[in-house]
């Protein structure tokens, strides 16, 4: 579509991913699970970032940073909206 948002493009393919993989009832995703179901559209990490912060803004999902207590990356886990699975992905997906 012409002047579609790219953004907007990636958040929603992103929120369809989750869909597909969860059926929105799993409430807390990690960033990993979420990176290995989408990796063949975001090949980088920061592609797949851009789309996780268009859902944050929106209030579908959390982010929650988990401090393993070991030196070196810390966990990063998102929780999903509740409210979420009460509403078809087709409504969803229009207002992302």
């Amino acid at each position: 579509m012409m002047g579609c948002n790219p953004r907007i493009e990636e958040g929603k393919y992103l929120l369809q991913a989750i869909e597909k993989k969860t059926g929105f009832a799993v409430a807390i995703l990690s960033k990993q699970d979420i990176w290995q179901w989408t990796r063949g559209r975001f090949k980088v990490a920061s592609e797949l970032d851009r789309a996780l912060a268009i859902l944050i803004e929106r209030n579908y999902l959390r982010e929650h940073t988990l401090d393993k207590g070991t030196v070196g990356r810390k966990l990063v886990e998102y929780e999903l909206n509740p409210a979420i699975g009460t509403e078809s992905i087709s409504k969803i997906v229009a207002t992302v």
